[in-house]
């Protein structure tokens, strides 16, 4: 069991006072009787304050820390396009910084419980940067028509397997991100494996890098914060 470092202090800082006491009152100039009494009272003291601080310990002790090793990849073959003619307006303007045809990837996040112990109900979190959403095609309602006048997207936004439990999935929207959350597994062991992906427009002309923030807490340990770094340039390198 691991103790939190403030009981430790505190258990430590009672043994330094209770041999300052003992030396102090063995300094004095009292009878050997009554200096006896003074250190037996005073240690009664000392072991009394120590137990209860242990049993505090005891009753609550330090979490283990959560180790995730993460690893990034792109997923070339799950290109998906858009052509700018074919969004509103208002979108278009999201992409006035990439090329006339936005291209959206898979972009995967490959985690290896490294912990050393199993970690329970796991929560797996990302904080996105929303100039990466991707556009999406309209929808409309159940028997209406689309003339060949309106844009086919119209809203943006980001796909991703996290998505496939419903039952305590999160999207939180900000001016400037996105932080989709959600618990997909009860129990995560040791040295397993999951890959996450999200969606993400990357073929912005200038192909500049941006970072992820990735979250995983559970409930037998504290949690863990990476910030991942997405280097379009090299992730779309076209080897031969």
């Amino acid at each position: 069991m691991k103790v939190k470092y403030k009981y430790l202090i505190v258990i430590i800082l009672l043994i330094l006072g209770a041999v300052g006491f003992i030396y102090s009152v063995f300094g004095t100039p009292l009878g050997e009787n009554t200096r006896l009494e003074k250190v037996i009272q005073g240690m009664s003291v000392f072991v009394a304050l120590l137990m209860a601080v242990i049993a505090l310990a005891i009753a609550d002790p330090r979490k283990r820390q959560v180790n995730v090793g993460i690893e990034l990849f792109v997923d070339k073959e799950s290109e998906e396009n858009y052509l700018k003619d074919k969004m509103s307006k208002n979108l278009c303007q999201d992409y006035q910084n990439f090329d006339s045809t936005v291209k959206s990837y898979r972009v995967q996040f490959e985690m290896v419980n490294t912990s050393g112990f199993a970690l329970m109900k796991p929560i797996f979190t990302f904080r996105l940067p929303c100039e990466r959403k991707h556009p999406k095609k309209t929808e409309h309602k159940s028997g209406s028509l689309q003339t060949g006048d309106e844009p086919s997207y119209t809203s943006s936004g980001f796909n991703s397997n996290i998505y496939n439990s419903q039952v305590e999935l999160r999207i939180l929207e900000f001016a400037d991100t996105t932080i989709l959350t959600n618990s997909i597994l009860p129990v995560w062991n040791d040295r397993d494996k999951i890959v996450l992906w999200v969606r993400m427009a990357l073929n912005d002309l200038q192909l500049k890098p941006f970072y992820v923030t990735v979250y995983v807490n559970c409930e037998n340990a504290n949690g863990l914060i990476k910030k991942i770094k997405v280097a379009p340039r090299e992730l779309l390198v076209v080897t031969a």
